[in-house]
This record gives C-alpha cells, structure tokens and sequence, in this order.
C-alpha cells in the first residue's frame, strides 16, 4: 500500500562528520522526485548541507542545489579545504582550525534569493552553546546546552541575514577538538549540535503547533543496526566509534518515542470512534495524556541498511570514500521512496 505523498515535508539532516555525503545524495532524489520541503531541521555536518539545500528551496532551484552540493562532497571535502590550521587555536588548546575554509565554501556557493516569489523555507540549526541555556524543569530553572537556532525564508535573501546561517551552521559543525567554537550573537561560543542532539525531531514537527507539516523525513549516515566494535579500539577507530553511539543512542530514543505517539493516537483514535466521544472529549483526553497538540505524523528514515565503510574521518583523506557516500545517499534515498511510491 502507497503512503501518501506528503504536501509539506521536514527533513532532518544529521551529522557523521564527513559521512555527511551520504545526505547529499538523498537530497538530489527528494528534489529530484519533486518532495516539497517546508523545513529542514540539522545539526553537525548536517547543518552544511542543510544551509545549502534551504537556500535552494527559497530560490527554487532545489535540483541544482543538490547537484552542487554532491559536487563539494565529491571533490571539494579534502582536508584542506574543510581546515584551517590556526596556531593561536593550537596554542589555547580549543581546536586544530578555526572556521574560515567552510565559511569560504558557504560563501561562495550559497547567494541570495532575487525571486519575486520565493518559496518558504524554514531552518533549525541546532548548537551546543558552551555556557548553556536557561531551561526548565517543572517549573524549576536549570540549564541546557541544547539551542536550536531558527531562521525564516527571509534570511535567505539578503547577504547580511544569510551570513548569521552561515556562522550557525560553521558553529554546529564545530567538531570539539577539531574546530574552535564559533561565538554566535547572545548565545556565547559554540560548538557542535550532534553533541547534545543529531536529528531533533521534536524540533522538525515543531512541538505540534505547525500543522502545515505531514512528514518528517529523517535523513543520517549511520546505519540503524551496528555490529559490535573490533576488540581494542583505539585512536581515531574509537573516537569514531563514540561519535556514532552519541549520534545513534538519541536517534533511537527519538525515533521510539516519536512511534509511541503516532501508535498512542491512532489507538486513542480508534476508542474514540468506538465509544462515540466528540471532538471536544477526545481533546480532552489527549490533554490530559499531554497528547493536547500532537497528531499523527508521517516519519520516513533514510539510513544506509548497513554502517557505511570507513570512519567518520577517513572521508578527509580519501575522495572515493566521499563518492561512495554521496552514491549511497543516491541508492537508498530511491529505495526508500519508491518503496512509498513516491515517484
């Protein structure tokens, strides 16, 4: 049976270092099969990709955006062109490079929009502000280092504004140890997103109050079933490792309990209809069981079936391993979509 195609997609882009490729070439089949993205939710690496793929949206032209992007991945992803060493970060021990190469690669291949109609686009950017946020808990201050950074369509049409996505997504892709933080205005320093949180789907269905958004479209690099590491994992095998059991272990509480809610409605649906409450008591219910603004959300994965090969870095040193991530994206995005029929 065919899943509907949806009217306003969100898409998660989450990170994996520079198996980030992989989410290029899954995007080049959503613009390709012409899947309507209305916001784009990314941290990490992920947050490269989707700074570009929104401003293709805005400007209309997502199919060229895609094969630009997969162009960057393939051949411009190097070392050198992702880092920049810098003695003074070296030398105060915050990161190996600051950010200048990838704010240059941003810059010189994200514009403005200059349509009379551009389309809407929302991005989420998610950091990891090194002070911390002011949070909640009951009613109880406490802090979060979790800030997820909006912007509107808006800013993907005037030079100025689009600069703040850059420093957001440069800041989110901050790799501790790698890159400096970045400072971004009234947060502080920043660094990664995938630390705290890779693939917010909270953020992506906006706590339920946007209910223009049908499917959420959850974009990774890392597989859903991991085998057990090789025994005496050192150096960069285990930071690699690390990096994938921070970005899979909230991915799969997310994804759980994103299911749980979709299943917790349709079930509460379904005695409704047999019981015969209206409108007003089945609100009242799902009020009660803080269900009051959630409904049932389409949540498609794009996941490679399998880890994909080489370590989160490997792909700095090694173009084929980049290609074969880009063509990974490519295969599994078609699978996945015409399994929907999608097409």
């Amino acid at each position: 049976m065919e899943t509907p195609k949806p009217r306003n997609a969100a898409v998660i882009l989450a990170g994996a270092v520079v198996k980030g490729a992989f989410e290029a070439g899954a995007l080049k089949i959503l613009a390709d099969r012409e899947i309507p993205v209305r916001r784009i939710v990314a941290s990490s690496s992920g947050a490269l990709n989707g700074a570009a793929y929104a401003a293709g949206v805005r400007a209309r032209r997502e199919k060229a955006a895609a094969d630009e992007m997969i162009a960057l991945w393939r051949d411009r992803a190097g070392f050198l062109e992702a880092f920049d060493l810098n003695v003074g970060d070296l030398l105060g021990v915050v990161g190996l490079s600051d950010q200048k190469n990838l704010l240059k690669q941003l810059r010189g291949n994200i514009r403005p929009s200059t349509l009379g109609d551009p389309a809407p686009i929302d991005l989420h950017i998610v950091v990891s502000p090194l002070n911390g946020a002011a949070g909640d808990l009951g009613g109880e201050p406490a802090t979060t280092y979790e800030q997820v950074l909006q912007f509107t369509g808006e800013h993907f049409d005037d030079q100025d504004r689009l600069e703040e996505v850059f420093q957001a997504a440069v800041a989110s892709s901050a790799f501790p140890g790698f890159y400096a933080p970045v400072e971004i205005p009234g947060v502080g320093p920043c660094y990664d997103g995938g630390v705290v949180n890779n693939a917010p789907i909270d953020s992506a269905l906006d706590y339920g109050r946007d209910a223009s958004i049908d499917a959420v479209l959850v974009i990774a690099p890392t597989a859903a079933v991991f085998p057990p590491p090789d025994a005496g994992l050192s150096g960069v095998a285990l930071l690699s490792h690390l990096v994938d059991m921070l970005i899979n272990e909230r991915l799969y509480r997310d994804l759980r309990r994103a299911r749980g809610i979709n299943e917790s409605l349709l079930q509460l649906e379904e005695l409704a209809r047999q019981k015969g409450w209206g409108p007003a008591d089945l609100q009242e219910i799902k009020a009660a069981m803080d269900l009051g603004d959630k409904r049932v959300i389409t949540i498609v994965q794009i996941r490679p079936p399998e880890p994909l090969p080489g370590n989160a870095f490997g792909g700095l040193f090694d173009a084929s391993l980049r290609r074969g991530y880009v063509d990974a994206g490519l295969e599994r995005a078609t699978a996945v979509l015409d399994a929907l029929g999608w097409r």
